[in-house]
């Protein structure tokens, strides 16, 4: 590696190059105006990863909610008990469900504290992982929840049916009794 360096093949500037998109990691993005107007073509374009890392969790963790299992039922579970008092209480609150709503909130507000407190990179890489959490959500959901989802409901369908016929069997012969009786 030194006799690279020495040779001019590789210079001490391309070993750690901290720029991306032509904005450098290294510095922390600020908030202040003062501090944005004193170097604007600097601290102007780190802006984008605060942003993009709250825009990105908040999506993330949204979709976690919506792509789950059951999510539907859940729903329209809690919208019948707002529509009718009767059943006022009758949906079990969920600690995890409370769990997770409250980390929807705090995590991005966490993640937004420490992006101004830390180098651009952290933000880079948060920015990164929300985009990888929401490509997993999306992989995940299409390839194991829906068809999961889809076999469920054939499955009741099936169910369903296969108890009318059991009805419509049982009404024919007590029918077809009934009419040997008249005879």
């Amino acid at each position: 590696l030194a006799e690279c360096i020495s040779k001019g093949y590789i210079g001490m500037g391309q070993l750690l190059d901290l720029h991306f998109l032509g904005m450098d990691l290294t510095k922390t993005p600020a908030w202040t105006p003062v501090t944005i107007i004193s170097d604007p073509k600097t601290y102007l374009p780190l802006l984008i990863f605060p942003i993009l890392v709250i825009i990105t969790n908040l999506f993330s963790m949204k979709m976690a909610s919506w792509l789950k299992p059951g999510y539907k039922e859940q729903k329209e579970a809690k919208e019948r008990e707002k529509k009718n008092p009767a059943r006022a209480g009758q949906t079990p609150n969920d600690q995890a469900e409370m769990t997770t709503k409250m980390m929807t909130w705090m995590m991005p507000v966490l993640m937004l504290f420490t992006t101004f407190t830390l180098p651009a990179a952290m933000g880079l890489y948060w920015v990164v992982g929300g985009i990888m959490s929401i490509l997993t959500q999306l992989l995940t959901y299409f390839m194991f929840t829906k068809p999961y989802e889809l076999k469920k409901l054939e499955m009741e369908q099936k169910k369903a049916d296969a108890f009318k016929k059991d009805h419509s069997d049982d009404d024919n012969k007590k029918s077809g009794k009934k009419n040997k009786k008249r005879k």
